[in-house]
């Protein structure tokens, strides 16, 4: 790197420190607005409280409509900068109703070296760490070395049902040489973490109705169908023992890792008893007997899980009924080159075949990606997270969850990278979701590492 761009990095780091504060001040501002997109509460608010932030570090920011929750861009342009760098991150947040709270989830709250709110690192203290490198900078030098446009969506928490359309309206407006996304958990390691593709996604609600109202189990019992029984059946049925999805063509367009994938699965390292430890599961499944095996189901095979199952009489003590409704939410994660659109097609099918009366809705629909981490934009984001947190990064080829990010790919051309800022004990869509606050500065300097690092890549291939 060179003295001017160490000096532009050293003077932005001690901006970020000396204002570190007000920063935080904005920071919890911003997890204090409501943004829950499952139910629509706080999305505009929170929108125009996004497009003031990015205002306020030295962007042109706007907000653009879409037929859901609006986009907020953010665009910053220099004469005699070529490199175009795009940061995503997405304002919604998933509800918080859990009743394990131990402070408000919309009041955030500093305990032991943590911020606890929701969204504190999904994602809006992930997506701001970004924001406040970029005011750091404009603050300390007047400029940034590349071009940069912020994107951040209102609606990845219900599957982001608009962005791809909104890619590539934009395309020109939206044009880019790489797109980094900070968000997903990190590992336990403390290393940094930099992921090169995810699972897709498709989730489904399965009803099922039986009667205007709930019945009398002694009175009706044997002679009025259960719909919580049918659907348990339907569950049996459509998921193995073995954990295999019983869905004709689920598995026949399933892409294999490659060799060198392979090996990056490999060299991650996996505690199953610091697993078990995290998150408080009494036993991981018997066949997971090393890290490769753990990491091969998550990064690398598809599988259907039950979100959720509701039906009847479920508070305290008893009451005797045969419920007239049963719901299911089924969400099946996939991975390259399954199509979500077939997916859904393919597994609703085999559930009305199972059971005729059930009413099948689709509720998101993301598709899966992976991609080699094997060009020169890569190498220099990898080496400003290890300058930035003293420790080399392990390189995970996928996600086990799911981003809206094939679309900067297709509709850009444009490869996503993304890059944990958070911890692995985060707890990420549960109760007392938090980041660590020296993450959040890791994430800060790391940002401004990766800034340094692509302006110098440009200008040596200009040269």
């Amino acid at each position: 790197m060179t003295d001017s761009s160490r000096s532009q990095t050293a003077a932005a780091s001690e901006y970020f420190s000396s204002n570190r504060e007000s920063f935080l001040e904005q920071l919890f501002a911003l997890l204090a607005q409501r943004s829950v997109s499952t139910t629509g509460e706080g999305i505009p608010e929170c929108a125009e409280l996004v497009r003031t932030l990015l205002e306020k570090a030295g962007l042109r920011a706007s907000t653009i409509a879409t037929d859901g929750a609006p986009m907020v861009i953010g665009e910053y342009e220099r004469p005699g900068n070529r490199f175009t760098l795009l940061l995503y991150g997405h304002y919604d947040v998933q509800p918080a109703d859990e009743p394990e709270w131990q402070s408000d989830p919309f009041a955030p709250t500093v305990r032991d070296g943590r911020i606890y709110a929701r969204g504190a690192s999904d994602n809006k203290g992930q997506f701001y760490a970004h924001i406040a490198a970029i005011a750091s900078l404009l603050a300390a030098d007047a400029h940034i070395p590349v071009n940069v446009t912020v994107l951040l969506e209102g609606e990845e928490e219900t599957g982001s049902p608009n962005i791809d359309s909104f890619l590539q309206s934009q395309r020109e407006r939206l044009a880019a040489d790489l797109v980094l996304i900070a968000d997903g958990p990190g590992h336990p390691s403390g290393r940094p973490v930099a992921v090169f593709g995810a699972r897709g996604l498709v989730y489904l609600e399965v009803s099922l109705r039986n009667a205007e109202t709930d019945q009398h189990s002694g009175t009706y019992g044997g002679v009025t169908p259960n719909p919580a029984v049918a659907l348990s059946r339907l569950i049996s049925n459509l998921i193995g023992t073995d954990r295999t999805v019983n869905a004709p063509g689920f598995y026949d367009r399933v892409r294999a890792p490659s060799r060198s994938e392979v090996e990056l699965a490999r060299a991650i390292p996996f505690s199953a008893a610091g697993f078990r430890r995290t998150i408080g599961v009494r036993a991981l499944e018997p066949s997971i007997s090393d890290n490769l095996e753990y990491w091969r189901r998550i990064m690398f095979e598809p599988n259907l899980n039950v979100s959720g199952i509701a039906s009847g009489y479920t508070r305290t003590g008893m009451k005797s009924v045969i419920p007239s409704k049963a719901v299911l939410k089924l969400d099946a994660r996939l991975v390259p080159d399954q199509d979500p659109t077939e997916i859904a097609e393919l597994l609703a099918s085999e559930i009305r075949r199972l059971e005729p009366e059930a009413t099948v809705n689709y509720l998101a629909r993301m598709t899966p990606y992976r991609i080699e981490p094997s060009d020169h934009a890569t190498t220099a984001v990898l080496a400003s997270l290890a300058r930035a947190w003293q420790s080399e990064p392990l390189v995970y080829p996928s996600l086990g969850g799911s981003l809206p990010a094939a679309g900067f790919l297709t509709a850009l051309e444009a490869k996503p990278i993304v890059l944990s800022y958070g911890h692995h004990d985060q707890n990420n869509h549960g109760p007392n979701e938090n980041l660590r606050l020296d993450h959040f500065e890791l994430g800060v300097h790391s940002t401004l590492e990766i800034i340094a690092a692509l302006a110098e890549l440009d200008r040596n291939a200009q040269n």
